[in-house]
């Protein structure tokens, strides 16, 4: 599930990319932008939450393994 959303992440900012090219004139293009910078903003939400998903998995199988190691508070 992670790397269909990564490839989509990479291929908007490819569009991204291309659309701030200076040799491009479109009228259009800040509207272009704004929607593929819309749909990477809510991409890297679903793929946090797939993120977090698999850890859940991980500790419920009990695969997950957690260290404790001591920290400075101040």
């Amino acid at each position: 599930m992670r790397t269909p959303i990564q490839t989509l992440l990479f291929m908007l900012q490819i569009i991204i990319n291309f659309f701030s090219a200076p040799t491009i004139q479109v009228e259009e293009i800040p509207y272009c932008i704004n929607c593929c910078t819309i749909m990477m903003s809510q991409l890297e939400f679903l793929l946090s939450f797939v993120e977090d998903l698999l850890d859940l998995r991980q500790l419920r199988d009990g695969v997950f393994s957690l260290a404790s190691e001591p920290i400075d508070v101040a």
